[in-house]
């Protein structure tokens, strides 16, 4: 009615569609604005909807991808295999009920490495580090050449020759039956790392006294000497007595033994498990702790399940 009283004064039709459109329009954008006002009302005093005030609730749940890759990691690391679906399922149920839970994760670490596979893994890791990563088989091979030359040389009545070969097999024999004296805690870290030092491999590999020994500080301390211990050292492994850490000695044995017994032996057992699995140094007040919980214990278990159940290394 208004639009036909407002045509009676346009003398243009035209202006009257025009004029029609905006205002059709102009309708459209009040009730645009209106439905707005509506929904941002809801939004703001919906409680079961959207946060009061618009505030995004903190997220603190940890994805399924971060949590399967944790146990992947820890159990190729520790025991050196993957986890089974079953596994991944039931330690990922724990792990996303409370996976900020350093309990939940010490729990499901202390479940995978109860496997015997958790000392081949031991050994092989140690291996790599002390005799470029040969496994027991190859050790056993070249126990089969120690027995085949001792043959010779009883057949030949060398019996010096024979003496030689069975001392060689006596410390081969040691480092093949490490592994499973260790499982079966007949002996401790020391003794186990002492026969990967103290072996016919591990002397061609550091050939000399200079490089055999600068081989067993950093392999067993994880430094390498200084001046003073290296010119003590070499004359001990030489034969001539010497004092090493105010012990004395005139051997190789007499020299290993020194390294075993030392406190930094400990040292050298926890920057192991710390480069291993966090690849890097322990500071002062991890490298306490650690020698502390060694000097308790008689394999490393204990200290990687502590390593392995911290933030830094799950990753969340």
């Amino acid at each position: 009615m208004f639009l036909r009283y407002l045509a009676t004064f346009i003398p243009y039709p035209s202006l009257v569609i025009n004029i029609r459109m905006r205002i059709f329009i102009l309708l459209l954008s009040l009730f645009s604005l209106f439905l707005m006002a509506c929904e941002k009302e809801d939004k703001l005093t919906h409680k079961e909807g959207t946060v009061l005030d618009n505030d995004v609730r903190p997220y603190d749940g940890v994805s399924n991808v971060l949590i399967n890759n944790y146990i992947n990691r820890f159990y190729i690391d520790l025991i050196g295999v993957q986890p089974t679906d079953s596994v991944l399922v039931s330690a990922g149920i724990k792990l996303d009920v409370a996976p900020q839970s350093v309990a939940v994760r010490e729990e499901i670490i202390n479940e995978a490495i109860v496997a015997d596979v958790y000392f081949d893994r031991f050994f092989s890791v140690t291996s790599l580090i002390f005799t470029e990563g040969l496994e027991i088989s190859d050790f056993e091979e070249k126990q089969a050449e120690y027995v085949a030359v001792k043959q010779l040389a009883q057949a030949n009545g060398d019996s010096l020759l024979v003496q030689v070969i069975e001392y060689e097999m006596l410390k081969m024999d040691s480092l093949i039956q490490a592994k499973e004296r260790l499982n079966n805690e007949e002996i401790g870290l020391e003794e186990f790392y002492r026969a990967f030092c103290f072996n016919y491999v591990y002397d061609e590999i550091n050939m000399g006294s200079l490089n055999f020994v600068q081989a067993c500080f950093e392999n067993l301390f994880g430094r390498g000497p200084t001046p003073d211990e290296l010119d003590r050292a070499i004359k001990m492994v030489d034969g001539t007595s010497s004092y090493l850490f105010l012990k004395g000695g005139n051997s190789k044995s007499d020299f290993l033994n020194i390294m075993i017994s030392n406190p930094e032996f400990l040292v050298g057992r926890t920057k192991d498990v710390y480069n291993q699995l966090v690849q890097r140094n322990p500071n002062t007040s991890e490298e306490v702790v650690g020698v502390q919980m060694l000097q308790e214990a008689v394999n490393m278990k204990g200290l990687q399940v502590e390593v392995a159940k911290t933030k830094e290394y799950a990753g969340f």
